[in-house]
């Protein structure tokens, strides 16, 4: 997405009806935001849809990842980017190396001090990992601690069929938020765990 201030995109569907396989095996992202200029503020991504998402090939490393929606970068100042009412559904329809790479619903890798709001999402992760040990979140937060989340569903249902992987609700860097509250968080799949801080899981942010 460009920086156009106060840019709403919205009411969109990103989904595969055949199985892709892409011409070199790059990191895919339903939807992928990345700006940190000013002229983006105030952008409002919401009442979207990802889902159906069907890859064969995908890089196999630990830091990348198909993601339904990523927030590469945000502005730091002015009004925050929103992120709010769009659903997300990966997972089920990976195969090939696509499989066994990370898998996440909303992951925000925005710089430290980048401005966004992340509200009445609702995030499902599913499918399974035959072989491997990448990991796969709902929501995952690397860098940012400026974030508001709050009012979301997160349920993860992937599990391991031969992975070794983990597969979390929620996973972030640390316990920095501008908010974090009345979210629901769900796992269901082998070995499933709730939420992580780091390599560890951090029970008093998860809910």
């Amino acid at each position: 997405t460009a920086a156009y201030p106060q840019a709403q995109y919205y009411g969109n569907r990103f989904y595969h009806t055949v199985p892709i396989t892409q011409p070199t095996a790059t990191e895919f992202s339903g939807i992928y935001y990345s700006t940190t200029s000013v002229n983006g503020v105030g952008t409002e991504i919401h009442s979207n849809m990802v889902y159906g998402i069907q890859l064969t090939n995908h890089p196999v490393t630990t830091t990348t990842g198909v993601t339904g929606i990523m927030i590469f970068n945000t502005p730091t100042s002015g009004d925050r980017i929103k992120f709010y009412n769009n659903m997300v559904s990966i997972g089920q329809g990976l195969t090939g190396t696509a499989a066994t790479a990370n898998v996440f619903g909303i992951r925000d890798n925005s710089a430290a001090t980048n401005l966004a709001d992340v509200f009445y999402n609702s995030v499902y992760v599913g499918g399974t990992a035959e072989s491997g040990a990448n990991n796969s979140a709902a929501f995952r937060k690397q860098l940012s601690n400026n974030l508001n989340i709050s009012n979301n569903i997160f349920f993860n249902a992937r599990g391991n069929n031969g992975g070794t992987g983990t597969h979390w609700a929620i996973m972030f860097n640390n316990t920095d938020f501008t908010s974090l509250s009345n979210n629901a968080y769900y796992v269901t799949g082998v070995d499933g765990v709730l939420g992580t801080r780091q390599a560890g899981f951090h029970a008093g942010e998860a809910q």
